[in-house]
């Protein structure tokens, strides 16, 4: 593959690391150096089983700058529970801490009513980890909300840490009304088209703060 830039030709090589099989698409959700002064990479790596619906999630780590990858460790697969129902761990931001050598990541919890189902008649969660880059698989999280009753949640964003050392991550969260219902609104796509909802939403930026004794305190505004 071949790309110019400033009429100066650059060759870039191609990876592919996982591909679409079994009716799974993969989709890469974050890469991040996890390491203060070596060339240290993490991917986490998401398969599609459905429309917005997520089986398996992995990471991937590179300890020479991305020339090569590992192989793929599982962090996170929905859970079955109740009658038929499955616990989901959707989208996902992370920070690197140097000063404590870890990762900490925010990712999408939550039930849905079956296999291949995503449905905002049940909320979304937020499933919060921390510990060793290279050791996240079964680490146990814990779940927060924030009181928000309709559900918060991460869309694919891009944590980072402000100039104070808090921990920012954008998220979001679905507008209701006085009974509790999902506000939305019908438009058109285009003409002769029919009406497609709309759902509200909010933006919101959970707060980390990190005390003397490395625990983490978390507020949402």
């Amino acid at each position: 593959m071949q790309k110019y830039r400033d009429n100066a030709m650059i060759k870039v090589k191609k990876r592919t690391f996982a591909r679409h099989a079994d009716g799974k698409t993969p989709m890469i959700n974050f890469v991040l150096y996890v390491k203060e002064r070596e060339p240290v990479l993490l991917m986490r790596m998401l398969e599609s089983i459905g429309n917005d619906v997520w089986d398996r999630s992995f990471d991937i780590i590179s300890y020479d700058n991305g020339k090569t990858w590992g192989e793929r460790k599982l962090v996170f697969q929905r859970e079955p529970v109740g009658n038929n129902g499955e616990i989901s761990y959707t989208g996902a931001a992370a920070i690197y801490h140097s000063e404590t050598d870890e990762l900490i990541v925010i990712t999408d919890y939550k039930f849905e009513p079956g296999r291949i189902s995503t449905s905002l008649d049940y909320p979304y969660r937020l499933y919060i980890t921390r510990g060793n880059p290279e050791k996240m698989a079964g680490v146990n999280g814990l779940v927060m909300d924030f009181g928000m009753k309709q559900g918060i949640l991460l869309s694919f964003c891009h944590a980072f840490v402000d100039s104070s050392g808090l921990f920012i991550f954008p998220a979001m969260n679905p507008v209701i009304d006085s009974s509790g219902r999902l506000v939305s609104l019908g438009y058109k796509t285009k003409k002769g088209s029919e009406n497609i909802m709309r759902d509200y939403w909010e933006p919101r930026i959970i707060i980390g703060e990190i005390g003397r004794t490395n625990e983490i305190s978390w507020s949402l505004a």
